[in-house]
């Protein structure tokens, strides 16, 4: 069961500011309706390269049940939380297949997951952009796995030990192969974590070399600046949708132009220190 947040408020309010429609691959309980909770009939959702956001709340007593299927010829790279409206935690898991079989509530058995994870890890601290797909394949007594998820069909259950928790998640699937130039950690996205290592790598050395000069520098910055937001190495392509789904799809954009905000003043951040290098650089000279 869904209930309406405040995000949703600001995505109406919104609607008349020419914002981005919602795409095709992404899927929202505010929109389409709730999650299957029958773990033999689990909701379908097909991916499609680049971003795939999900938007939905679980609780103690709203247990969902999501199948989702990726493409020939891609992996699942990476699953970012975007958002996360509580201080509670939400469960998931990974099996490989169409149904679930692990059980739900109090009866689960991690030894038929292929993974599991509370997220975010500390609710008290920011955590959006952050990546729990690695984390999911490391958790204790399940089979166990190495991002990327190859091709194929997975069930994920989500549920919370409380009321109604609203989170959102971006399933980033990318091409066998594929890649990023400014993706420097290979996590299949470009992002906040592959700015940090470009400022590390800065001056000392190929570590963060988009553009393959040998070296980690200004033009580099470009680069990232240019792919940053971009996942794999095929962008999602917008797609026509219908007034209401478009008014109600903009909670994810919300969440998107805040981080465009956080994203530029780190921009800002970063030229103002790459001008100081150059200046001690000169001087030095």
């Amino acid at each position: 069961m869904v209930r309406v947040i405040p995000f949703l408020l600001v995505a109406l309010a919104a609607a008349s500011a020419g914002a981005p429609l919602l795409r095709a691959a992404d899927y929202s309980e505010f929109v389409t309706g709730d999650l299957s909770g029958n773990p033999a009939l689990p909701t379908q959702w097909s991916l499609t390269p680049g971003g795939n956001t999900l938007v939905a709340s679980s609780s103690a007593t709203d247990q969902d049940l999501l199948r989702f299927d990726v493409p020939t010829g891609y992996v699942l790279s990476s699953i970012v939380v975007q958002f996360h409206e509580s201080l509670s935690r939400v469960f998931t898991g990974i099996q490989s297949g169409t149904t679930w079989t692990a059980g739900v509530g109090f009866e689960i058995d991690p030894t038929n997951m292929l993974g599991w994870v509370d997220f975010p890890f500390n609710p008290e601290h920011s955590h959006q952009e952050t990546d729990i797909l690695a984390a999911i394949g490391e958790a204790p007594g399940s089979i166990g796995f190495a991002p990327p998820l190859a091709s194929g069909s997975y069930t994920m259950l989500f549920q919370a030990p409380s009321s109604a928790v609203p989170f959102a998640l971006q399933f980033n699937v990318t091409a066998v192969g594929g890649g990023l130039s400014a993706d420097f950690n290979r996590d299949g996205v470009v992002n906040g974590a592959d700015l940090a290592t470009w400022r590390q790598a800065f001056g000392a050395g190929p570590g963060a070399d988009a553009n393959q000069d040998g070296r980690t520098d200004g033009a580099d910055f470009v680069i990232w600046q240019r792919q940053s937001g971009q996942s794999g190495s095929i962008s999602a392509v917008a797609e026509p949708a219908s007034g209401m789904l478009a008014i109600l799809g903009l909670g994810a954009a919300a969440w998107r132009r805040g981080r465009l905000a956080r994203r530029r003043s780190a921009i800002a951040g970063i030229c103002a220190d790459l001008a100081q290098r150059v200046h001690a650089s000169e001087q030095q000279g």
